[in-house]
């Protein structure tokens, strides 16, 4: 996330972090980090699309 929020050519790109590792306290690691959201495994599958299109608006 510094990498891509230091670059001026893609630091207006949404970043959400998906992740199969899930550790307690990763979510707020990542939204402090720069990330709009965070979704970890096990995925909701009939949800999965629509937390995404939320992220993205």
């Amino acid at each position: 996330m510094k990498n891509i929020k230091e670059n001026p050519t893609q630091r207006h790109k949404s970043v959400a972090a998906l992740t199969a590792h899930a550790i307690q306290g990763d979510e707020q690691e990542f939204i402090d980090a720069g990330c709009l959201g965070y979704i970890s495994k096990t995925i909701d599958v009939s949800n999965f699309l629509g937390t995404v299109q939320a992220y993205l608006k």
